[in-house]
């Protein structure tokens, strides 16, 4: 009896330390707990697009005439295009003296431009003073600077005809003109000569010309409107080459100048 119990005791001490070995094994598993993840919204702004509006051109106001005239402005460019037409390039006064030669039909003359803006009657023109040897001629000569006109102006403002001009000859003498033209013409040895009259102070030089080297241009220069010799003048041994001044005498010998070179102007030096 007493056996039974102890038996039984044991068993019951058995089961009491499985039960406690289980109750703490459930105890020391882990427990996994589940993690629901709520949905993202995402929230997409509605985008709304400017209509702008397409600008409408005003209608161009049509030309029309008034009164049977065309408008200001096309008048005003149809003047402009007729003066361009009517407008001529102006002649030069190397142009002008050629026009007055022709006229005269004699190139020997001396012509001297008084004014290269005279104003006559709405119009503009050269005026020229013509010389014969020396000696001045009147009436004055203008040219109109457009047309090329040539006509006499007298001292009281009135023009009139060339072939009022005591000058004029008529074109029948022009070979006359010419021969007469080249009777007068010098050689250059002449004109040499002439220069050797003029005191050195006038010629702009230190001592008589004839201390110097001349040299002859190989051609003729126009100077003033007349065919000239050059002449030049040079020093002589250590200085030969250089130059004393420089001169030019008019194939006719009627007039003899003097060429400035640092003022690059030309002077009349006849005696």
């Amino acid at each position: 009896m007493r056996l039974r119990r102890i038996t039984l005791f044991l068993g019951i001490v058995m089961m009491i330390a499985v039960l406690a070995a289980c109750h703490k094994k459930e105890k020391d598993k882990p427990v996994e707990e589940t993690v629901t993840t709520s949905p993202t919204i995402t929230v997409t702004p509605e985008i709304t697009k400017e209509v702008t509006p397409t600008p409408t051109e005003a209608p161009s106001p049509s030309v029309t005439k008034e009164g049977g005239k065309e408008p200001e402005s096309e008048v005003k460019e149809d003047e402009k295009e007729e003066n361009e037409e009517g407008k001529k390039e102006e002649l030069t006064e190397e142009e002008a003296t050629d026009r007055i030669r022709k006229a005269l039909v004699d190139e020997s003359y001396y012509y001297e431009l008084l004014d290269d803006h005279l104003n006559v009657d709405d119009r503009i023109y050269y005026i020229f003073q013509v010389s014969d040897e020396g000696k001045v001629i009147s009436p004055n000569i203008i040219v109109d600077k457009t047309s090329g006109k040539v006509m006499c102006y007298g001292s009281d403002g009135t023009t009139a005809s060339i072939k009022k001009h005591p000058l004029y000859k008529k074109s029948g003498s022009s070979q006359n003109s010419k021969v007469s033209k080249n009777k007068k013409e010098i050689t250059k040895e002449a004109a040499l000569q002439k220069l050797e009259k003029i005191s050195h102070k006038t010629l702009g030089l230190s001592k008589a010309l004839t201390e110097y080297t001349i040299i002859y241009d190989d051609w003729l220069s126009t100077i003033k409107g007349k065919e000239c010799y050059g002449i030049s003048a040079y020093e002589k041994g250590d200085l030969k080459d250089t130059a004393a001044g420089f001169y030019y005498v008019a194939t006719d010998g009627n007039r003899i100048y003097l060429y400035d070179v640092i003022k690059d102007k030309t002077t009349d030096i006849t005696p």
